[in-house]
């Protein structure tokens, strides 16, 4: 951790992975942290490309919270007299 502070101080780019498990699948989870080096124009041409409001991902957000809200009544149904097993 105080490598990471210690590059975040620095301005340089401090790149965290766990690939560990799994490797094997080709899969990996990484964070990024550090200063932003693209310039502003560049960041607007993204943003216009690529909008983070469009209907596909309200839905996709909307089912995603449908699931795990279900899944938390389903547990509390089990976990109480609800539903006797």
């Amino acid at each position: 951790m105080s490598q990471a502070i210690a590059l975040l101080e620095n301005d340089q780019t401090f790149v965290s992975s766990l690939s560990d498990g799994l490797k094997d699948e080709g899969y990996r989870v990484g964070t990024y942290a550090g200063a932003e080096k693209r310039s502003a124009e560049r960041r607007d041409q993204e943003r216009h490309h690529y909008p983070l409001r469009t209907a596909a991902k309200i839905f996709f957000f909307v089912g995603l919270a449908t699931l795990f809200y279900m899944a938390a009544v389903i547990a509390l149904a089990l976990q109480s007299a609800i539903v006797e097993f």
